[in-house]
């Protein structure tokens, strides 16, 4: 379990830089007019939430970590919601002013944090099996439930995986 963590940690943090990253670009290549302090926030926010996945991963197990993982699901919910709607919103409205296929990119992202939370929820019944057959030894069972909550994950993740290639897709060939 320590060891997937540790596997684990390096999308986390990405994931957590992703937002302050895509926005220096943004305002780079001119984009959208990123001010200053929207910058400083996204920076903040960035760096607070890989401070906060090594905290979590230091209490993983104990009952702060699951407080904590709570606490992240109801971040990575909010964040969902509020980059569909503001992809949705330029995307559909033209509020803010973006081009087409950037506002597609802001639904995306916002997606990405919902699918986070689909693949955390799909994952949640992994811990119990794997330990027990660590522990006890595998039985047709454990073995079942081990494998049923793999497969159900590997939905999310390739939804994840389709979702992270059409944004990678529009920011490469901005198609409109």
């Amino acid at each position: 379990m320590k060891l997937l963590s540790v596997v684990d940690i390096f999308p986390r943090l990405c994931f957590a830089l992703i937002l302050p990253v895509g926005l220096e670009l943004t305002r780079t290549l001119e984009i959208y007019p990123v001010s200053d302090a929207l910058l400083a926030a996204a920076w903040a926010v960035g760096l607070g939430w890989c401070v906060y996945i090594f905290f979590l991963m230091r209490n993983e197990g104990k009952p702060l970590g699951k407080l904590l993982s709570r606490i992240q699901v109801a971040f990575e919910a909010v964040m969902g919601v509020l980059f569909v709607g503001i992809g949705a919103r330029a995307f559909i409205a033209g509020e803010p002013a973006l081009p087409g296929w950037y506002a597609a990119k802001l639904l995306l992202f916002g997606c990405v944090f919902l699918l986070a939370i689909l693949l955390h929820v799909m994952f949640l019944p992994f811990e119990k099996p794997f330990v027990e057959i660590g522990t006890q030894g595998s039985t047709p069972e454990r073995e079942a439930a081990l494998s049923g909550t793999i497969n159900r994950a590997l939905v999310a993740v390739l939804m994840l995986y389709v979702c992270i290639a059409v944004i990678a897709f529009l920011g490469t060939v901005k198609p409109f």
